[in-house]
């Protein structure tokens, strides 16, 4: 009984991730990006680095 409930608590857990592959999905840039940061990025990475 303690594995089934284990199981379905993994299962759980995994469930979990699908949301945030989809977030992350979506918020990817697309092919026009890549190689050159945005300009939304760039403002990113000043205001991290303070």
């Amino acid at each position: 009984m303690a594995l089934l409930g284990d199981t379905l608590h993994n299962v759980a857990d995994a469930l979990t991730a699908v949301p945030l592959g989809i977030a992350f999905w979506l918020g990817h840039p697309g092919d026009e990006c890549h190689g050159e940061l945005s300009h939304h990025r760039r403002g990113r990475m000043a205001t991290t680095a303070g």
